[in-house]
């Protein structure tokens, strides 16, 4: 018996149809070509906004010029006062994130019959500063940059009091070790106090580390996006332009804040995507020894008086893992420094005092200016 023969099979639409080898070079043709057109239109998009930019932008502070030629933006409330207070950022911030922090300091807060010099700077590559000259291999070197600044625009034996704000926390415990190192005779500024903001010791946290690796990475193709052009693109058409509470913004400060301002400060010549990579590399990489040592330091000697406050979790909601290492690294802290010099803060996270400046301002007036004993 002879098998039945197979229907026939039923042909695939003509979308189904792979596409030939012409039709596949056709189609990258046109990609490459959209792709080329785009990223040249942006580039060139890019540079024009840049110079419009610098007609319309004042930059509300000056501009120091370090050896290495990099020049870093400075804002002083009081300059050439005796005593001064030094804002440090965290990471991947810049002047106007701590410009309420300035603002308040300089209102309330007075040493002695003077008011306080309140100054804050941006770290190369955010901001109003000039990008990375070259990549920090530590915080030291980010120390021995903040060491020349000052010398540059603080008046011989300043008093210096630091205010420091997460990540800025290891760069101030760096400068502090490092400049006390040197002759009497040979530092720039005297360290008074230094008041650290839930400082990220992460010693022993494998996995935050672990995590902030990868988000350095990821940030590190970001940078190569943006300055092949994507990201300018994106930024152009605003899926990139954060946009600050303008309620909370004085009005004859609102020229600061526009979106191009914005886009000035996050993006100009790829800057902020190279630090922020930079930077994030550096905390899964960073000789913890090298900062604890710094710690360790700090909680010895007597010159300069330290306090740190600590939150309970690094985000909202963050995972039990993260939880239990952001605890040990407050911990590790007040195991330096000896639990009179420490606040543990419950039911705050790591951005408490940004949403809040209020608060940290008060806080900080109670360290600086004790009650019952009068300025520091």
């Amino acid at each position: 018996q002879k098998p039945e023969p197979l229907p026939p099979q039923m042909p695939f639409p003509s979308f189904f149809k792979l596409p030939n080898i012409n039709q596949l070079v056709y189609a990258g043709s046109i990609a490459l070509g959209a792709s080329i057109v785009g990223t040249v239109f942006t580039v060139a998009h890019h540079r024009w906004q840049l110079n419009r930019e610098k007609k319309h932008i004042q930059i509300p502070g000056e501009m120091v010029v370090l050896e290495c030629g990099t020049k870093v933006f400075v804002h002083q409330t009081n300059p050439g006062a005796k005593q001064a207070v030094v804002i440090i950022n965290g990471f991947a911030a810049n002047y106007l994130l701590a410009k309420k922090w300035q603002t308040l300091i300089s209102n309330k807060v007075s040493l002695g019959h003077e008011r306080v010099n309140v100054v804050i700077y941006d770290r190369p590559g955010y901001g109003f500063s000039d990008p990375l000259a070259s990549t920090p291999k530590d915080f030291y070197a980010m120390a021995t940059d903040l060491e020349e600044l000052l010398g540059k625009v603080l008046p011989q034996d300043t008093e210096v009091h630091i205010l420091a704000a997460s990540m800025g926390s290891l760069i101030a415990w760096c400068f502090v070790q490092q400049i006390q190192s040197e002759k009497p005779e040979n530092q720039c500024v005297k360290v008074r106090t230094v008041f650290s903001v839930d400082p990220p010791f992460l010693k022993n946290a494998r996995q935050i580390n672990r995590d902030m690796g990868l988000m350095g990475a990821v940030v590190a193709k970001i940078r190569y996006l943006y300055e092949w052009g994507f990201m300018r693109w994106l930024w152009m058409i605003g899926l990139f332009s954060p946009q600050p509470e303008q309620k909370d913004i004085p009005e004859n400060e609102k020229h600061l804040h526009s979106a191009a301002v914005w886009r000035y400060l996050k993006g100009r010549r790829g800057g902020y995507f190279t630090t922020f990579a930079v930077e994030g590399h550096l905390m899964t990489s960073v000789d913890w020894n090298g900062v604890e040592k710094a710690l360790v330091h700090l909680g010895e000697q007597k010159e300069a008086k330290t306090h740190v406050l600590l939150h309970e979790q690094w985000m909202p909601g963050m995972q039990a893992q993260y939880q239990s290492e952001w605890k040990e690294r407050a911990e590790n802290i007040q195991k330096h420094l000896g639990q009179g010099r420490t606040t543990f803060l419950p039911e705050t996270n790591h951005m408490h005092f940004v949403e809040h400046p209020e608060e940290l301002v008060e806080q900080y007036e109670k360290f600086l200016v004790p009650k019952q004993g009068g300025a520091v």
